[in-house]
């Protein structure tokens, strides 16, 4: 990391996790990480997770955004994505100033996931199909609510949950947007709609490459050539920390600090 940052003239930070969700208590651990950064540094932050809360995406951002901000110059932030940066942590990564990609590189789509534990099996679903799903029963309810089975099935649903899950894809809309409008060149409203859009992303797994982001507006997801050596020293960078994260630990970590949790 120290060679990394000598080589950019960038202070360096990396969060790297390979199940483990971002959350708020992360927080506190870039709040660490920042806490001595040079007022209007530039950052980059290699950043591979499978997603997490879009609560603690937004404030690692304003924590980023904060150790930037500078009188006269301010620095700027940039992602590194040398793997998988799904979910909330694609949320964080379209409202840095430059992403920067290559081969094996992934975001994804953005729309709210929700978790229920079925026979003891957690399953994960999105918010989209259980208001699609909801919507379909109460449809069939209204055209034969005489129909035992129409009842049965429009019981299965929670009114209250379904309006959480709107206004959850509403707050993810205004983050989204409210992230990226500081990003120039960037239409925030078309991409944020893209990236919300089911019928276009059928999986929430599904790949976004660097040519699909530049597709749906991402203009500023820059290709790196993965023989590049900067981008090999990043790809070192990850691969070690990936091994010590293993499968139930997350590595936040600056040149000077390490925290494993």
């Amino acid at each position: 990391m120290r060679k990394i940052e000598q080589t950019t003239g960038r202070m360096l930070l990396s969060y790297v996790s390979n199940r483990p969700l971002l959350l708020r208590d992360d927080i506190y651990s870039f709040q660490r990480l920042t806490a001595g950064a040079e007022r209007g540094v530039s950052i980059t932050l290699l950043l591979a997770s499978p997603g997490g809360e879009i609560d603690a995406a937004e404030l690692v951002m304003q924590i980023l955004r904060d150790a930037t901000a500078g009188d006269p110059k301010a620095g700027d932030l940039e992602i590194v994505v040398p793997g998988a940066a799904k979910s909330a942590a694609t949320l964080l990564a379209i409202g840095a100033d430059r992403i920067l990609m290559s081969r094996g590189s992934e975001l994804g789509p953005i729309d709210p996931q929700y978790v229920e534990t079925v026979r003891g099996v957690p399953m994960m679903y999105s918010g989209f199909d259980y208001l699609r799903a909801y919507d379909a029963a109460q449809r069939r309810y209204r055209e034969n609510p005489e129909d035992p089975a129409n009842r049965m099935a429009l019981e299965q649903f929670s009114p209250a949950r379904a309006e959480t899950m709107l206004n959850d894809l509403d707050r993810t809309r205004q983050i989204a947007e409210r992230l990226m409008s500081r990003v120039s060149g960037v239409n925030s409203t078309r991409v944020t709609a893209t990236l919300l859009d089911r019928s276009r992303y059928l999986s929430h797994a599904q790949m976004i490459t660097l040519a699909e982001a530049n597709d749906i507006g991402l203009t500023h997801a820059e290709h790196v050539d993965p023989q590049d050596p900067m981008w090999l020293m990043y790809w070192r960078l990850y691969g070690a920390q990936r091994r010590a994260a293993g499968s139930d630990k997350k590595v936040i970590e600056s040149s000077r600090q390490t925290i494993v949790a």
